[in-house]
Order: structure tokens, then sequence, then C-alpha cells
């Protein structure tokens, strides 16, 4: 599922990237209903139109806390969510081009936008006077579901930390900008970790698909170079009966990152716990699931653990049945490695 998204994405860009070709004339931070890639064909144009979009945030952020007179769903609340869809589609978009485009400028352009939506996301939750006004907003004649916005809203600035005292709202903000950055460390690190794998001949090809191995070419020692990008490790998890290639191929893929990662990785445990407590939780866990319908860590283990049981011995007749495809090439086998799952799955399929 993760590569039928990105495979989706990455056309998504291509395709919007040809459309910015074929319109440069468009203005870059007019409104418009066309995709929002048009215009920007370059890093700088891409950071101007997220610049306004940020602007604009910032321009509705003032109007909304200098509003006179009684507070009420359109000038106060209306003015608030048209503030989040700014600062969404910056969000949304940058991390979109940070994470697919094939241009490394753009994409540290895209990871400084982030940056700099998600401080600006986090000033506003932790920011006294947009609370009040929204606290203040009259929505007792409102519809149900104005009001089951407005309830949720307010609570996730309880949750964002916006009752707390100054010193605690400043750490607050700190850690937050600060997980961005370690966040978009750790995605770098596994984007950016381009193995090889290699096979000494083409014979470690059997069972590949025939234009697969025409495109992997041997060097002049014979020796085939493979990368751990799905077009290439799909494929040898999948269809290659060299058992010593599969597990290569899934060993480096599923080590992307490693060891860079474990420092990167105790730092945002460390820093998410920190503010988990600052906010009144016990553990990051209690604190991410709050605000979702599960409500708590220990409801969503009880509810991992129905799914378990559920469909543990439906896993179980499957894992049996891809055991058994196993035995018929490798008699007595009494265990299918994670290296083989996908290759015998799809002779099981097959």
């Amino acid at each position: 599922m993760k590569i039928r998204n990105f495979l989706f994405v990455a056309a998504l860009v291509s395709a919007l990237s040809a459309s910015a070709l074929a319109s440069t004339a468009r203005a870059e931070t007019a409104a418009t209903n066309a995709p929002f890639w048009t215009g920007m064909t370059d890093p700088a144009a891409f950071d101007r139109a997220m610049d306004a979009r940020i602007a604009r945030t910032r321009t509705l952020l003032t109007t909304l806390v200098g509003v006179k007179g009684p507070r009420s769903i359109d000038n106060t609340l209306r003015l608030y969510d048209d503030m989040l869809l700014e600062l969404d589609a910056v969000s949304s978009q940058a991390q979109l081009i940070q994470s697919v485009h094939p241009d490394e400028r753009m994409r540290q352009t895209a990871e400084k936008i982030s940056q700099k939506a998600s401080a600006l996301g986090t000033e506003i939750s932790l920011n006294r006077g947009v609370f009040d006004a929204l606290s203040a907003v009259d929505a007792s004649h409102a519809d149900a579901e104005t009001r089951y916005y407005l309830t949720r809203t307010l609570r996730d600035f309880r949750l964002a930390g916006v009752d707390k005292d100054d010193a605690t709202r400043k750490r607050i903000k700190e850690l937050r900008d600060e997980l961005v950055v370690v966040g978009q460390e750790f995605d770098r690190n596994i984007r950016t970790d381009l193995r090889t794998v290699t096979a000494a001949s083409a014979s470690e090809l059997d069972g590949l698909p025939a234009d697969f191995v025409a495109r992997h070419k041997p060097d002049a020692k014979g020796v085939i170079t493979l990368t751990i990008d799905y077009p290439d490790s799909l494929p040898v998890l999948s269809f290659a009966k060299n058992e010593a290639l599969r597990k290569r191929m899934y060993m480096e893929y599923n080590n992307r990152g490693y060891p860079k990662n474990m420092e990167v990785l105790d730092k945002m445990i460390a820093r998410r716990a920190e503010l988990a407590r600052l906010i009144g939780y016990t553990s990051w866990a209690d604190y991410i699931t709050a605000d979702k319908m599960v409500g708590s860590a220990a409801q969503a283990s009880t509810f991992i653990d129905r799914v378990v049981a559920a469909s543990g011995p439906k896993a179980l007749r499957e894992y049996d049945t891809i055991l058994k495809r196993k035995q018929q090439d490798v008699p007595g086998a009494t265990v299918v490695n994670a290296w083989e799952r996908s290759f015998y799955a799809e002779l099981v399929r097959a």
C-alpha cells in the first residue's frame, strides 16, 4: 500500500510539473483552482508562493485577535478556519515536495518551508489571544456540526498547552520546533540511504521477468548491481529463486537509515516524552491518543489485542498455506522467513 501511494504521489508530482511548464504565466500566489504546482518552476518560486500563504495566515491571525465587540462564528471561528486552510495548504504541499521531488534543492526548500509552517502552527496553538477569542464565541444557536467543531478546537488548544504558564509554553514551542527538525532528519536518513545489492552473475536472477534481467546488465566482471528502490526490491523479493539474493535485498531494504537513525530516534523519544509530561500526560502514547477515537494508550493496546485475536486464526491459516508451498521445494521446512514470504505467497497466488 505504501508503495502504491508513493507511485501515485510521484506520478502526481510529475503531472503537476508538466502542467507548470505548460502554463508558467499564472501568478504564483493568486487564488486559483489550478493545481498548486502551476507556475512553480524552481525553488525560489515555490518559496515565494508558500511565503505568500504564510503571510495571509498571519494577516488573518492579526484580524482575528483584533476583532472588537462580541465574538461570533462569522467574525472569529470563520477567520480561524480560513487561517488553518492557508496553513494546512503550506504544510501539506511542502511535505509532498520534500518527500518526492527529484531535485535536491527543491526538497531542501520544502523542508525549510515545512519548518516555518509548523513553527507558525505551534505559535497559533499556544496563542492565548486566539484561545480566548474562540472561547468567547457564542455558538448556542449554531448547528450541531459547528458546535462540535468549536468544542474540538478548544480541546486541541488545551492539548497543545495553551493553558500553561509562559515558561512552559516557551519550552513546549522549543520542543515542537525541534521535533519537526528531528523528524525531517529521520525521514531524510531513510530517503538518502541509497544502498545496493550485488548478484555475482545473471544466474542469481533466475525467476525474475525477462525485461527485468535485460535492464540489469553485468559489469566487466559479470557482477550485477541492484538498488534497494522498489523497482528492484519488489521484483527480487517476489520472484527471485535465489534465497541468498532475496535475503540480502530484504536486509538492506529494511535497514535503511541504520545506524544513523538510532541516535535520531533516541532524541525523538526523549523530546516526545518531555513534551507529553509538560502537557500533563505520563507518556507520549497517552498524549498522542488523547484526541483520537481510541482515547488512550491503554484502549489502543486493547484494540490491537482484539484485532490480533480476530485476525490471528486467518493469519495462521495463510501462513500454513505458504509454509506448505515452501515444503514442496524444501522438504521438512518448519518456518517461512521474512525474506521468503513474498516469494512463496506469489507462488501460491500463481
